[in-house]
């Protein structure tokens, strides 16, 4: 079975998913917006040897996002990155900036630092969505997040047209005068899902998206038992476990076969209520115990008229 997963050998889950926050399929293109250059693998993972000997300071240094209820994994996104460019790699950080003109908020810069003489700006996302046919005319238009009203369109188009270019307006200067001038770039992580039944691996061709981004597929609660791709075992994911790829000896999941599965997600379904959007995430794995696949099982009738 074909892993299309890039993993590395890290055990500890933290330092894993710092490896997926830095070396992951960008979300967008690079037409959309300026975006951060590609990592040194080879570099990159030198750098994060001695975690995995000690992970101790990535682990005190992303639990404030990691205890946060309801868990953010905006904020432990974000945590993971400042700790890269601010303990890896010791560079003067100021994060979540707010840029404010006359009383009023404009915005908040995500990250800014500085390395070897030039001043930073990253904008900071990861995203997850769900791909419906047909739901506008235009295919970039019908990404949902799982909560419905979070639409990949209106994310992309605020990161390329106000958060990345926001320090270059003037009314900003005043409000950067020790960082100016800002090189600014976005790092956009995450995965589009595909409906189960179609061919969910190719991949849908939208200006503005990285041709190479990460997918998988979903499918409603009643239809699992017939869209499920195949897989030697499959388990749930908590939403701290949506980042890095799976290692069943080694993460903390209970494992099922494929009738398992099906049941516990019968079971889940029946408890679902029929006024609110829900859903929940799964992994397909091989024979190792590695992740193949990851999907999006969601309630019946989703989205419905929550859009």
């Amino acid at each position: 079975m074909i892993r299309p997963f890039e993993t590395h050998s890290f055990k500890d889950r933290t330092v894993r998913d710092l490896w997926w926050v830095l070396t992951g399929a960008d979300l967008l293109a690079a037409e959309c917006c300026p975006i951060v250059p590609a990592m040194d693998r080879s570099e990159l993972s030198s750098q994060l040897a001695p975690l995995e000997a000690d992970p101790a300071p990535l682990h005190e240094f992303v639990a404030g996002s990691v205890a946060r209820q309801p868990f953010r994994l905006g904020a432990y996104f974000e945590d993971l990155v400042g700790f890269y460019v601010a303990v890896v790699l010791g560079h003067r950080v100021e994060r979540g900036l707010p840029i404010r003109v006359a009383g009023r908020t404009l915005g908040e810069l995500d990250l800014l630092f500085e390395a070897a003489g030039t001043r930073h700006h990253w904008e900071l996302a990861v995203k997850f969505y769900l791909f419906l046919p047909g739901l506008e005319p235009e295919p970039g238009e019908s990404f949902v997040g799982p909560q419905v009203r979070d639409r990949l369109h209106r994310k992309v188009a605020r990161l390329r047209d106000h958060q990345v270019p926001l320090p270059g307006r003037d009314e900003a200067s005043e409000c950067l005068t020790t960082w100016l001038p800002l090189q600014s770039a976005a790092l956009v992580r995450g995965r589009l899902f595909y409906p189960a039944q179609t061919d969910w691996r190719a991949r849908q061709p939208v200006v503005d998206l990285s041709p190479g981004h990460e997918c998988g597929w979903w499918c409603h609660v009643e239809a699992l038992r017939d869209a499920l791709p195949d897989a030697s075992g499959y388990a749930w994911l908590e939403r701290f476990q949506w980042l890095a790829p799976i290692d069943a000896r080694i993460d903390p999941v209970e494992v099922f076969d494929r009738d398992g599965l099906i049941r516990s997600a019968d079971a889940m379904g029946a408890e679902w209520p029929d006024d609110h959007p829900r859903s929940h995430v799964m992994v397909g794995l091989d024979a190792d115990g590695m992740e193949v696949h990851r999907g999006f099982v969601v309630s019946t009738g989703w989205p419905g008229e929550f859009l």
